[in-house]
């Protein structure tokens, strides 16, 4: 060991770095504590997350299997119900046709040829647009005298039409659906023709009953009660139509022409009243009923040439009467009324001449006369109506 000045100055040096030493360790104490405490929060946080985790994937387990058991049960429950589905489905879907190798499309097929699949289907659209249509328009202008009439008739036809589509996919062979195209294409148009007869009464209330022969409820009774009758009649005939029995086929082709020749006669009585008093209502030339007085709303005294009930002229007397002049919206309703009426006549004739051969006669064995004067006609008198719809064009 030094013992000299040097020796003493190593030790004065070393006792001064284990000074500063300890002091340095002193100063770094609260930097290193607070480094643990950080440390100690971050492993609490981590912990808490760690837990949040474990309890998220739990939930999302659970929730997973209860998604799992909801598929696996509504999976299991339609599973269950498809076979009873298909069985009802293919009850309800015959199979396809197959024609025999000895197939005659005039003694096997029902209408005595093969009716067209795609014009089944383009007359289903159309009645069902113009069927549609009036169901719109009669919730629109609340008419509910057109429920029963003009939408009732469109739903016929849907109905007749559908049985023609069957028809085309087992070659007119199946009775059912002829019987059910056959039986709703006769009456359909008859709740139709009902449309126009309580149209004309509503008219006559609003231009005047005195230029009409006929009051408005007589209208009502005589020509709904005809329309009934006709369509009970043309249903029993048209239902009795599909027979092994030539006799029986041939009688009720007689009562189905019956149905439709009543109904064209009381529809021709209707269109030559409605057209006698409109002709009346133009020149001014009023009914004077006996004991019975109509004044118009707003009168003026005038010359007239009165007629009695039965169409003969008395002698010349002053009545108070104000000529009646169509507005143009009346006009139109009118013209569309006698366009919709020419085309159930031209229906109506067809039909006459087509039973009138009877069920296996040349009209009723080809498609396009009954496509073009049935379908079309029946169509065309309803889509007038669509345009020229009397909640558009009547003033009430």
């Amino acid at each position: 060991m030094q013992t000299g000045p040097a020796g003493a100055g190593l030790s004065i040096n070393a006792t001064l770095l284990l000074a500063l030493r300890k002091s340095s360790v002193r100063a770094a104490q609260p930097g290193v504590l607070i480094a643990c405490m950080k440390k100690k929060e971050g492993r609490v946080n981590h912990e808490c997350q760690c837990d949040a985790a474990v309890k998220m994937s739990v939930v999302r387990r659970a929730s997973f299997e209860s998604l799992a058991f909801f598929k696996t049960s509504l999976l299991s429950l339609l599973l269950s119900y498809r076979l009873t589905f298909m069985e009802v489905l293919t009850k309800l879907i015959p199979a396809p046709f197959t024609r025999p190798p000895d197939f005659n499309v005039f003694e096997d097929s029902n209408y005595h040829y093969i009716p067209t699949g795609w014009v089944g289907i383009l007359y289903l659209v159309l009645f069902g647009i113009t069927t549609f249509t009036h169901t719109v328009q009669t919730f629109y202008f609340r008419m509910w005298w057109l429920l029963p009439t003009v939408v009732l008739a469109g739903l016929g036809e849907l109905v007749g039409w559908s049985g023609r589509y069957w028809s085309s996919l087992n070659d007119g062979t199946l009775d059912k659906p002829y019987i059910m195209q056959v039986v709703s294409t006769i009456i359909a148009p008859t709740p139709f023709l009902a449309a126009y007869f309580i149209l004309l009464g509503k008219l006559i209330t609003i231009l005047g009953p005195q230029y009409s022969r006929l009051t408005t409820k007589r209208y009502t009774r005589i020509f709904l009660t005809a329309d009934i009758v006709a369509l009970v009649v043309q249903a029993l005939g048209g239902g009795s139509g599909d027979s092994n029995d030539p006799t029986q086929v041939k009688i009720a082709s007689n009562i189905a022409l019956g149905g439709i020749a009543f109904q064209l006669c009381f529809l021709l009585l209707f269109i030559f009243l409605a057209i006698e008093y409109f002709i009346r209502l133009k020149y001014n030339r009023p009914f004077i009923r006996k004991n019975t007085a109509t004044p118009a709303p707003d009168t003026q005294t005038m010359n007239v040439t009165p007629y009695t009930s039965s169409g003969q002229s008395s002698e010349p007397f002053t009545e108070k009467y104000e000529q009646v002049y169509l507005q143009e919206k009346t006009k139109k309703l009118l013209y569309g009324m006698a366009f919709s009426l020419t085309c159930l006549v031209i229906r109506g004739t067809y039909r006459v001449f087509e039973l009138a051969y009877g069920w296996n006669g040349r009209i009723n064995s080809t498609q396009w006369y009954f496509v073009v004067f049935d379908a079309t006609m029946v169509f065309f008198a309803m889509l007038a109506m669509n345009f020229l719809h009397p909640g558009f064009l009547l003033n009430v």
